[in-house]
């Protein structure tokens, strides 16, 4: 990769970094909406935000994409001042003439400036990220623990005493738990444990749209990931009363499909997921 294609690689990471930024629920100020992280001041405090560039917006970023945002965020917080204020200008899309204005520089000066500091950037952002790697190959791995670990009078005297609950109760003490004894309202759930429930939920989904839609299978990713959506959140029952748009999708009609998903009480409770997964149905 020739050096003009490897910066603006970075000024991608920039751009998107500005996108998500945008469309992340706001106030009308800055601070997005119910959360407390410093990034949002830290930008503000820097001169890094561009008046404007924030927007209210139904589609909402993904995690994947706030954690991409937060890397950039964080890598230009290493950066000069100067360096910072043009780098997030510019991946806010802010025109040449306006810049010339804001720094009474020329345009060949902040051209040179621009490709100062994208090196500048590309150097921490591969600092940060070689940095994360080595972080995770020394990590010890932790052994996986079995039941078998705990004698069975152990085990059969904790679950006589907590007992098994599919859904989720209050104990003795008012605290909301499930399982057997595992108390959600102070310890709740691990990654690991999130990440098996969900899993669990996925399975579940793919063999609801197995059932409903009977060319699934065979279908793109993209539009499988769509129907797969709308099964973790409708479940079998609500989702197979989409008639209409059951019958577009065996006839391969994806328009009609969404305009179908979208003409039902569900698009009018959630209205940007909807708007998403209609986009994703259209192809």
């Amino acid at each position: 990769m020739d050096f003009h294609a490897e910066t603006m690689l970075y000024m991608r990471h920039l751009q998107q970094a500005a996108q998500t930024l945008a469309r992340l629920p706001s106030d009308g100020f800055t601070k997005p909406a119910g959360m407390r992280s410093p990034w949002p001041e830290m930008i503000r405090g820097n001169y890094i935000v561009i008046a404007g560039t924030r927007r209210n917006s139904q589609c909402r970023p993904t995690p994947q994409q706030i954690d991409e945002m937060d890397l950039v965020l964080d890598c230009l917080t290493d950066l000069p001042a100067p360096a910072r204020r043009l780098l997030w200008a510019r991946a806010c899309r802010v025109r040449w003439h306006r810049l010339e204005l804001m720094t009474g520089r020329s345009r060949s000066s902040l051209h040179r400036d621009l490709q100062r500091a994208l090196r500048q950037f590309q150097a921490i952002w591969q600092r940060r990220k070689n940095r994360a790697k080595n972080d995770r190959a020394r990590r010890p791995r932790p052994t996986p623990m079995t039941l078998s670990e705990f004698s069975k009078m152990a085990l059969a005297l904790i679950e006589h005493h907590e007992g098994r609950r599919a859904f989720p109760y209050y104990d003795s003490v008012g605290k909301i738990s499930i399982g057997i004894g595992r108390n959600l309202a102070d310890r709740g759930l691990s990654d690991d444990e999130i990440s098996l429930l969900f899993l669990n939920d996925m399975r579940l989904s793919r063999q609801i749209c197995q059932q409903l839609f009977v060319n699934f299978d065979s279908i793109a990713p993209t539009r499988q990931a769509a129907l797969l959506s709308m099964a973790f959140n409708l479940g079998a029952p609500r989702l197979g009363k989409f008639h209409n748009m059951r019958a577009a999708i065996a006839a391969d009609d994806w328009r009609l499909a969404a305009a179908e998903a979208l003409d039902s009480k569900w698009a009018r409770q959630l209205p940007a997921r909807a708007a998403e997964i209609a986009g994703l149905l259209r192809g």
